[in-house]
């Protein structure tokens, strides 16, 4: 078997890297076939190609499986492909999907299928089908985040203080030492609708058009530009740019609302509508959640600070 192994990983790192570049360079996704066709295959082929010459056990297609997982996102960060951050990320549809892939070709060893034709056929015929669905599962839904924070302060004084330039503290986050951005300033540029909010980040600005100005209650905005939500970090490459940190996370507008609950208490709330266009996006939508609460309650509690002073 020691033989076979290094040609069976190879090939299916062919395969699978290619699949990689026609879904992302050509066809401009970061979708199903990515993230679950890609890994399930890389948990699937090697025992698959073995399996043609010699039987393969159980163990020994779970050692091949994750043995070639962890050389196809090793390789990714070698070539440059992508940092650690987003390798991490990914990191759970990738186990689950190289697990499901290495039962199936157990499955498929034990029932003796000696019939390594058509298995490819099959997997050719997956692969245009997650094409399709990549395709049909995209979507310009907005995805709204909303956070809230009670200020012991008068509404007034809230009010002026979300509409004064603000330095916000940084967070002290693990992610934050990999890349991920955090926000760092607001500065205001005029007053009323269509003054200019500038939300400084780690990574650039966001340029915010004010659309909706009612004191003490209510600032909406929309977002003109966004910068890039990840810094990629690699050991082996200063600099990377994947096509992901554009237009893959887009913030489209938001608003801060203001209550007042008492004479001296104050809800703040902050809502975020943004785009994702990754798939699939329940699962993306945990970490691109989390990761707007904490922008959100970056901003809430140094709101909350400047306005308990």
């Amino acid at each position: 078997m020691k033989k076979h192994v290094p040609l069976s990983i190879l090939y299916t790192l062919l395969i699978v890297y290619a699949l990689g570049y026609l879904s992302i360079e050509f066809f401009e996704n970061y979708g199903w076939t990515l993230f679950l066709l890609a890994p399930f295959l890389l948990g699937f082929l090697p025992s698959f190609f073995i399996s043609n010459v010699e039987s393969v056990s159980k163990k020994k297609s779970f050692i091949l499986g994750f043995l070639s997982l962890s050389i196809a996102c090793l390789g990714l960060i070698i070539l440059g492909i992508e940092g650690v951050v987003c390798i991490f990320l990914s990191l759970p549809l990738f186990i689950v999907a190289t697990f499901f892939g290495v039962l199936l070709v157990h499955r498929v060893n034990a029932q003796k299928i000696n019939r390594p034709k058509f298995i490819l056929v099959i997997i050719f015929a997956y692969i245009l089908s997650f094409f399709a669905l990549d395709y049909v599962s995209y979507t310009d839904d907005l995805i709204p985040v909303t956070s809230n924070i009670t200020i012991e302060a008068p509404i007034d004084t809230v009010w002026k203080n979300t509409i004064k330039n603000t330095k916000i503290s940084k967070p002290d986050y693990l992610l934050d030492k990999f890349g991920i951005t955090y926000p760092k300033e607001i500065i205001f540029n005029g007053e009323g609708i269509d003054a200019i909010r500038v939300y400084n980040f780690s990574t650039g600005n966001y340029l915010q058009s004010v659309t909706k100005w009612e004191p003490p209650h209510l600032l909406a905005y929309a977002t003109e530009k966004t910068p890039t939500h990840i810094v990629e970090n690699n050991p082996f490459w200063s600099e990377i740019y994947p096509l992901h940190l554009t237009g893959y996370f887009v913030s489209v507008k938001g608003e801060i609302k203001l209550t007042e609950l008492s004479s001296s208490t104050t809800k703040a709330e902050k809502t975020t509508w943004y785009k994702i266009h990754m798939t699939p996006i329940l699962y993306w939508k945990l970490w691109s959640n989390a990761i707007v609460e904490r922008f959100h309650q970056s901003y809430l509690k140094e709101l909350q600070l400047n306005s308990e002073r």
